[in-house]
């Protein structure tokens, strides 16, 4: 077998094995059907309020928050006498490269103490429960890992 057939079949051999995975990634549309299958939900749609037989807009649920665990002694500037329903604003401190100072940035303003829950071990954290709003949870995620989260009470 000559070098150049071998290349061609192992390209061959490759272009197949990505349409196998790409066959079995692609969701399958039945014979017949003119659209996509309908999308699922993680929860029930929000239903539309009426009044009188006019619409009202809709509020943002409760269910468009997600909680956020954190150590207390990790989230500067909370005080010990806070209460669950608090408002915060969340802010990150980054630390700059080659003895820049740190930048302190603004992360969001629309946070919520949900709750603390106490330490489970007589040397364990403490934990405040933050309800963060879904779409902000990937920044808060990648600064809690590359930076140091601080908070203010937001009167």
């Amino acid at each position: 077998m000559t070098p150049s057939i071998r290349r061609a079949a192992l390209v061959l051999f490759g272009v197949l094995a990505v349409a196998v995975v790409v066959w079995n990634l692609v969701p399958q549309v039945p014979a017949g059907s003119s659209h996509a299958p309908a999308p699922t939900y993680t929860s029930p749609p929000p239903a539309a309020a009426t009044v009188a037989g006019n619409p009202v807009p809709s509020q943002p649920a409760q269910s468009a928050l997600r909680e956020y665990a954190i150590e207390v002694e990790e989230l500067q500037g909370l005080p010990p006498d806070v209460v669950p329903g608090t408002r915060l604003e969340l802010w990150v401190t980054w630390e700059r490269a080659a003895g820049g100072a740190p930048k302190l940035q603004k992360l969001m303003a629309n946070a919520s103490l949900a709750r603390v829950v106490p330490s489970l071990t007589p040397q364990g954290p403490t934990t405040a429960i933050l309800g963060i709003p879904v779409h902000r949870m990937p920044d808060l995620l990648y600064a809690d890992g590359y930076g140091r989260l601080s908070v203010t009470v937001v009167p």
